[in-house]
């Protein structure tokens, strides 16, 4: 990584130091090293990516320890900033709840329209079928876009060997 100013230009003395990280792997290093091994940074981003547990609570020489330690109890006395982040938990899994309904919801209407879908495509072809069985040499083009109760109603009319005038009149009086 190279620093940059506005204008895209490569800064020269640049005396700000940029780290990035990878949150999750503070998990992975800690499977190699015990907590009270870990830097000050390192402590630092294991706390952001996993809290305070009690693992860290037993560590007492690390400068970072201490300044959340005191954080958590300024935070715990301060009644207003504990209900501020109660009220912004019950919000965040309300949110959640509508979306997860709403996710719920759109998989109920997508499955009753793929089913309607199904039922459609299933009568035209079964009424397309029995039309090219009784006439075999005419056009069924006529046949393609119709609702359920139409196909319904052509599939009777072939049932019965009604003619393919009377068939095609009742698709143009439907239409």
């Amino acid at each position: 990584y190279q620093s940059r100013n506005k204008e895209g230009k490569l800064e020269k003395n640049n005396l700000m130091n940029r780290v990035y990280v990878q949150v999750p792997y503070i998990n992975v290093i800690k499977q190699y090293k015990e907590l009270d091994e870990f830097s000050e940074l390192e402590l630092a981003i294991y706390i952001f990516a996993n809290g305070i547990t009690d693992d860290i609570m037993k560590l007492k020489e690390a400068k970072v320890i201490g300044i959340m330690k005191d954080k958590m109890e300024r935070f715990n006395q301060n009644d207003e900033l504990r209900l501020a982040a109660y009220n912004r938990e019950l919000n965040i899994y309300a949110h959640e709840m509508e979306l997860e309904e709403s996710y719920q919801n759109g998989k109920a209407e997508g499955k009753k329209e793929g089913r309607e879908e199904g039922i459609l495509l299933e009568k035209k072809n079964l009424t397309l079928q029995l039309f090219k069985s009784k006439f075999p040499n005419e056009d069924d083009n006529f046949l393609s876009n119709l609702e359920a109760k139409d196909y319904d109603m052509i599939f009777k009319m072939l049932l019965e060997e009604q003619s393919l005038e009377k068939i095609k009149d009742v698709i143009k009086r439907s239409i």
